[in-house]
């Protein structure tokens, strides 16, 4: 089986390609480099049965022939900032959606393509946990454009034969992101380890369902092995916490009890509930997050604390 991921140079994207190589599938890995993680690529040189691929896909008229030599495709390039979103809509439309069409306009049926959407794509949810068929409401253009990709990809399968899966991302976290557009916990970790507080925008009670990395390159994984698994999911932990309690818990591994949040304005875009309803995966993919918050927010300090000392103590 071939399997190629884009944006596989870059964080999430990365780690479901080493995670698919670790596996003993051939992965071909392609990626502009945009907006690429130097640790995946580091890592992803390191396999024998991982190749590399530098390409654009919003203009690239090669696609039909890029596409065409592989059973499953994992699609993970995008743009990913909100608040940057806000800033500058169309180039996240432009690059998530025609990136999504161009890919999809281009499969048949015996393909399958993995999409890896955003919990964005709900907006502000009018319960918690939010459920798959629950209103889909986003507010910014991030969210937007994670919407219009899902519904590019299922009406082409229905012109085109292809099977497809969703998954809709919760809050990923792990080793290895792109500082510029780090996740709360990076940019949490990054400021503590330095000796300065956290900073949350708002009051601190947003609440957010933080999964691991890793747990999402399995569910990719499981994804892969079964042929007849398709349709739309939450992937997240199932468990809410809020930003407050977030950053003590990072204060608290931390040791530095002496360190303070500060507390500033809320950013536009920001959402103040999200929680997945993991109901549909659990049952559908038997599949269950193994890495606790805790487990993992420990494990991802000590490894940027070792990295960020090994850096500045070279001479």
């Amino acid at each position: 089986m071939k399997i190629l991921v884009t944006g596989g140079a870059g964080f999430i994207g990365g780690h479901v390609a080493l995670y698919l190589a670790d596996k003993s599938f051939h992965v071909t890995v392609l990626d502009n480099f945009e907006r690429s993680s130097d640790y995946i690529i580091n890592r992803l040189k390191k396999f024998n049965n991982i190749d590399i691929v530098r390409e654009d896909l919003r203009y690239s008229d090669r696609i039909k022939d890029l596409l065409k030599n592989f059973d499953i495709i994992v699609h993970a390039a995008a743009y990913i900032d909100v608040e940057e979103s806000m800033k500058d809509p169309w180039s996240y439309i432009h690059n998530n959606y025609y990136t999504t069409k161009n890919i999809t306009d281009h499969l048949n049926k015996r393909q399958k393509i993995i999409y890896l959407s955003s919990a964005a794509v709900y907006g502000e949810p009018e319960k918690i946990p939010v459920k798959e068929d629950d209103e889909k409401r986003p507010i910014s253009p991030y969210g937007l454009s994670k919407l219009l990709g899902e519904k590019t990809i299922v009406y082409n399968s229905i012109c085109r034969g292809y099977r497809y899966v969703i998954f809709r991302l919760f809050n990923v976290y792990g080793i290895g992101q792109n500082r510029s557009y780090a996740g709360v916990i990076t940019i949490f970790i990054d400021r503590v380890i330095k000796g300065l507080p956290p900073i949350i925008y708002g009051d601190g009670l947003n609440i957010r369902d933080f999964i691991h990395v890793e747990d999402v390159a399995e569910a990719v994984y499981m994804a892969v092995e079964r042929e007849d698994f398709s349709g739309i999911y939450n992937l997240g932990s199932g468990t809410g916490v809020s930003i407050k309690d977030l950053a003590q818990m990072i204060i608290d591994i931390s040791g530095r009890k002496d360190l303070k949040p500060i507390y500033t304005r809320p950013r536009p875009g920001d959402i103040r509930f999200s929680v997945a309803d993991i109901t549909r995966i659990s049952e559908k993919l038997r599949f269950k997050p193994r890495k606790d918050l805790y487990e993992g927010l420990t494990s991802l300090y000590y490894h940027v604390r070792k990295t960020y000392i090994d850096q500045n103590s070279r001479p």
